[in-house]
């Protein structure tokens, strides 16, 4: 697909300035583009990402609650050593939670979860949002 029907596909998904994250991921598959290629899209036409999939952004009016991440959760050991496994420099990257939640077939949200409850920073948005 091309750079247009990309801007098309985004703009005509957007809901007041908005998508989530799970449909510019979508938007991602269905025109071939990179991620990383989705969330520069997504600046140039100032479009705002929310309901990040691992629950760590847009969720609920802006300043009142914006995670729905649960930190008090129970992480098996099995758990723990997969994630202390993928960390670099001490972080796990969004790229790293969604291959750990389906290695471990437990959700994204599962893992974040469980990083948080860690003390692990998520980093590198693959859209480029963090």
């Amino acid at each position: 697909m091309t750079k247009n029907q990309l801007r098309e596909s985004i703009f005509n998904s957007a809901d007041e300035g908005h998508i989530s994250c799970a449909r510019a991921f979508t938007i991602s598959e269905e025109t071939s583009e990179s991620p990383q290629e989705t969330g520069r899209m997504l600046n140039e036409l100032k479009i705002k990402l929310n309901r990040c999939q691992l629950g760590l952004f847009g969720y609920g009016e802006k300043g009142v609650k914006k995670k729905i991440i649960q930190p008090n959760v129970q992480v098996t050991e099995k758990l723990s050593l997969a994630i202390k496994g993928s960390l670099t420099d001490g972080k796990l990257s969004c790229k790293k939670v969604w291959e750990l939640a389906e290695r471990m077939k437990v959700s994204r949200l599962d893992i974040a979860n469980a990083c948080e409850n860690m003390n692990i920073k998520i980093n590198k948005c693959q859209l480029g949002a963090f």
